[in-house]
């Protein structure tokens, strides 16, 4: 062999088995001993020379390798050991001679050996080249003698002899089955696949494993080679094939396509390049010879091999299926034959003697060792077999190793490059021992050169190579990366430090585990304070506290501190909110110099929306519906203000009877009847009927204020004394809110006080021949329903006619007397007595009483005492005399006045007057209008109007009071009855 061909010694096994060992000069092999159970005798290291010749000598059971005569290698075989152990030269020669100018191109593989030296140690690697139809299946859509024996002709070279035969797949010696073709000889004897007779469309196929990587095809064919061929490919186990080359004795006619070389413009002028191109040729389609023809397809052939290691020619070379389809036979000339004719078939068939499928096991230049695939068992027993599982190095795995094995992505995967020699290995992740997870990450390794970003890090580590501490941790000062307790917790207040808690590194002067405290929180060892002026420690705020912002004009002292945990600034008394920086309700124009913040609005409770409440700023009142003024303490026009004795009841109308009790709506009553209860018997009204107190305005009633309150019962004239139970059950406020727990004054009928929620009873007595009943010492809540039931005992005889119920006001001395205290103090003892205030035909009066009566009455004129002979009389204030004061009166459009004889005025139905009064001072006060009788079972209704006309000097009105509550606006008639 010439100086420079590059020679490859292959040794591969397990410990002492050599399965193969293959010595290669370019790509044929010339010696090989398969399967053969052997023993390494000597393994020398080889002579410093530069120059080097090689022998490689066999004798009777040993090998030896020699450089420049050194004995470098020595192996004995026994063959006796298996029988299937063979050896054999390619050429009859007892020795085989080369030189090498460069050592690296001898490679050394002895498994088993301390000497060993792996052809991947220092360089990209490739596994040894064969068949690969060794140990592997071929299959074809026809074969001969399937069907029963089937005669066939063979044409000789010169085709003057013609050899006839039977194919039987049934006899051993007559049949030709695909595997023929693979087998070389057997025992001297030429062995061949034949097709059918007559079959032009006939297909060989090789299904492999896995990937293989494939160089170049024989076929050597027993009969004429086809007319026409393809040979194809598949990457994905046969779903999609692709062309290599087609095969024709006229390209044009068979396939359309115009014969050519790879890169040459095809027939309608597109040029593309060798790697992409598929050419047809006719080199191996000729009529000649009849046998021994050969159809030789090389992968590089005709492609540029400048770099060998470009992805385009690297994927060209990689399949998992081989397929070469026979499209047309060659008839000697004989295009007109019958194909049904038995005869001529007998000569037109394909067969083929031997067929090479050159291929190695693909591994990206990973490896130069393979190994069976799982199913694949047993096969390392096959004589020069090429397996498909490659032994990866370099830190690959996969069958081809075609990705990094586990936790080796620091670098990105590349082949082999068989060019330079350079590895491309994968290097192992550097996650410093706290993980053994990690992947590869292309922009990290564009950035740093590293790519390998660790998964999952352990022992409180983070970071692409676990090589910081987690949130929450810091970096203990002297110890290694790799230990596992380099990180430990931040011993810090998390809500008062930075999104880094502590310092996780020693840096700038500040050691590794102190806490970074947020800008609002004090620097201290856990940071777990606010600083002054500050409140509310939080780990949602980014600051970590919050600004107490204190109104200094609403502070004690004007401070600027608050509450640590709420941020309640120390107000003023009458300044509220959290920075004292508004009144409270009830106060406005807030200042510093005010020693209590704000002052007190001067509102008028009833007529301001919330009572009490004012512009904070200036003081003015919000007014409801009717009122207006500054305090809210005028009154629109258009609205009077009633007394609370203007919601009554009319129990003729609803409630519900308990006993014998009934209803009459005709007679001489207040409204359209009464309620006529005898003895053992009552009547509840219920607030959700009639609004009780409030008769049909519930609304009305409900803005009573929570108070103790009297109910007045007008009656026809008792027939005798009766006991009478009033019951206040209360059923809950309107709005659905929770009753307020409110407690009225203790009164003479209650020992104990009186609570404006639950059930109140209260016990009368009617005295014969009175039309009126006062029960006093009700306690009601605002905005409150209840129930009013009326029982009447089994004392007196005949029945009580009840005409209506009247919530009213107590009566209040200061408010009778209001110029004279002695007379209010007489007043308030003549109630404490139980004094009589009603008039009832036949009542008595006690000395005691009668007593008070005379001086409470001393100075009142006699008009005021009429219709109070046993009962308190109250002094009027004004009195306006029809008959004195004609001239006052305006009558409806300006018409004259009707007097009658006695001088009084008659006022027809549908007429009205108005006349002017004098109410001296203000306060509550009744109006007493005198009349002359109404016939039985009349009833004249009469609407009186009081419209206030301003003070007679002209000034302002004042916010006036009566009794405590302010003036209501409601613009009802009130009914005279």
């Amino acid at each position: 062999r010439g100086s420079g061909d590059f020679v490859s010694v292959r040794f591969s096994g397990e410990g002492d088995l050599i399965g193969d060992l293959t010595i290669t000069f370019g790509q044929e092999p010339v010696y090989f001993i398969s399967s053969c159970t052997g023993r390494q005798i000597k393994f020398e290291s080889l002579p410093e020379d530069s120059t080097k010749l090689w022998t490689i000598k066999k004798k009777d059971n040993s090998l030896t390798l020699e450089c420049n005569d050194v004995l470098v290698l020595e192996y004995e075989f026994d063959s006796s050991e298996n029988p299937r152990c063979s050896a054999a030269w390619s050429e009859d020669v007892d020795a085989i001679m080369f030189k090498s100018i460069d050592t690296a191109s001898v490679k050394f593989r002895a498994v088993g050996t301390d000497e060993y030296e792996s052809l991947c140690a220092n360089s990209s690697c490739y596994p040894r080249w064969g068949n690969l139809l060794k140990g592997r299946r071929v299959t074809a859509n026809s074969t001969c003698g399937q069907e029963g024996p089937e005669e066939y002709c063979l044409v000789s070279n010169n085709r003057e002899e013609i050899m006839c035969d039977t194919c039987d797949e049934s006899n051993i010696y007559k049949q030709h089955p695909p595997n023929y073709m693979k087998d070389r000889r057997i025992k001297s004897r030429t062995t061949w696949w034949k097709a059918e007779n007559g079959e032009d469309k006939v297909t060989l196929q090789l299904d492999l494993e896995t990937t293989f990587q494939f160089t170049h095809l024989i076929m050597v064919f027993y009969s004429f080679r086809p007319g026409a061929m393809v040979i194809e490919r598949s990457i994905d186990y046969g779903k999609t094939w692709m062309p290599y080359q087609y095969f024709a004795y006229d390209c044009q006619k068979v396939f359309q396509m115009r014969e050519r070389e790879l890169g040459e413009a095809d027939e309608y002028g597109v040029k593309r390049h060798p790697d992409e191109d598929v050419i047809c040729t006719s080199k191996y389609s000729m009529l000649e010879p009849a046998q021994g023809g050969e159809v030789i397809y090389k992968v590089v052939r005709g492609r540029p091999t400048s770099n060998t290691n470009r992805a385009s020619l690297r994927n060209l070379l990689l399949l998992t299926n081989l397929r070469v389809r026979f499209v047309q036979l060659h008839t000697l000339g004989d295009d007109l034959w019958d194909p049904d004719d038995a005869e001529a078939k007998k000569r037109y068939f394909y067969a083929v003697e031997d067929w090479v499928v050159r291929g190695s096991c693909f591994c990206n230049g990973h490896a130069d060792l393979c190994t069976p695939m799982p199913g694949m068992e047993g096969s390392e027993m096959i004589k020069n077999m090429i397996n498909g599982q490659c032994d990866c190095q370099h830190n690959t795995a996969g069958s081809n190793c075609e990705r990094c094995m586990d936790f080796h992505h620091s670098l990105p995967w590349k082949p082999g490059d068989p060019n330079s020699g350079e590895m491309h290995a994968c290097k192992e992740c550097t996650c410093n021992g706290h993980t053994d997870r990690c992947e590869f990450d292309e922009q990290l390794y564009a950035e740093t050169g590293d790519g390998g970003r660790c998964l999952e890090c352990q022992h409180a580590t983070a970071g692409a190579h676990c090589d910081r501490c987690v949130y929450g941790y810091y970096q203990v000062d002297g110890r290694q990366y790799t230990d596992t307790d380099i990180c430990q917790p931040c011993n810090c207040n998390e809500a008062g430090t930075t999104s880094e808690i502590c310092a996780s590194v020693t840096e700038n002067g500040v050691e590794a585990g102190t806490c970074i405290c947020k800008a609002n929180v004090q620097p201290s060892a856990k940071c777990d304070t606010c600083k002054p002026e500050h409140y509310g420690l939080d780990a949602e705020n980014p600051l970590g506290c919050t600004a107490c912002d204190c109104d200094t004009r609403g502070t004690q002292g004007a401070a600027t501190t608050c509450d640590i945990e709420t941020g309640q600034c120390v107000c003023k008394e009458n300044v509220g909110g959290q920075a004292c920086d508004v009144c409270k309700n009830g106060y406005f124009n807030m200042r510093s110099e005010d020693a209590f913040g704000c002052e007190k609005c001067t509102c008028n409770s009833t007529g301001t929306e919330n009572e009490g409440e004012c512009d904070p700023l200036t003081g003015a009142c919000y007014c409801k519906d009717g009122f207006s003024g500054y305090n809210c303490d005028e009154i629109d026009p258009g609205y009077f203000v009633p007394q609370v004795d203007h919601w009554s009841y009319e129990p003729e109308n609803s409630g519900v009877i308990e006993g014998d009790g009934y209803r009459v709506t005709d007679g001489n009553s207040s409204g359209t009847g009464y309620v006529i209860l005898p003895k053992d018997s009552s009547i509840t009204q219920s607030s959700d009927e009639r609004g009780f107190p409030g008769g049909d305005d519930d609304e009305v009633a409900a803005t009573l204020p929570t108070g103790l309150y009297d109910l007045l019962i007008h009656h026809e004239p008792a027939e005798s004394d009766y006991e009478v139970t009033i019951q206040l059950d209360h059923l809950g406020k309107y709005d659905g809110t929770e009753p307020h727990n409110y407690q009225c004054a203790v009164n003479k009928n209650s020992a104990t006080p009186q609570q404006a929620y639950g059930s109140q009873v209260i016990t009368v007595t009617v005295k014969a021949g009175s039309t009126v009943t006062r029960v006093e010492g009700l306690c009601m809540d605002e905005g409150s329903q209840y129930d009013v039931k009326l029982s009447l005992g089994d004392e007196g005889t005949g029945t009580l006619k009840i005409k209506d119920l009247v919530i009213t006001e107590p009566l209040d001395p200061d408010q009778a007397y209001p110029e004279d205290p002695a007379k209010a103090e007489l007043y308030r003892e003549y109630q404490e007595l139980g004094c009589p205030m009603t008039e009832v035909p036949g009542q008595e009066i006690s000395n005691e009483c009668y007593r008070l009566k005379t001086q409470l009455e001393e100075g009142m004129s006699e008009d005021d005492k009429v219709g109070c002979e046993t009962s308190l009389c109250i002094p009027s204030v004004d009195i306006f005399d029809f008959e004195d004061d004609k001239d006052k009166i305006n009558t409806d459009g300006g018409s004259e006045l009707a007097v009658d004889e006695g001088g009084d005025v008659i006022l027809p139905a549908g007429s009205s007057m108005t006349v002017p009064l004098n109410p001296g001072m203000g306060g509550l006060k009744d109006l007493v209008l005198s009349h002359n009788p109404v016939e039985k079972n009349k009833q004249v209704t009469v609407k009186v109007t009081v419209t206030h006309k301003g003070s007679k000097d002209g000034s302002d009105p004042k916010s006036f009071k009566c009794n405590g509550q302010l003036i209501r606006p409601y613009s009802a008639l009130i009914p005279l009855l």
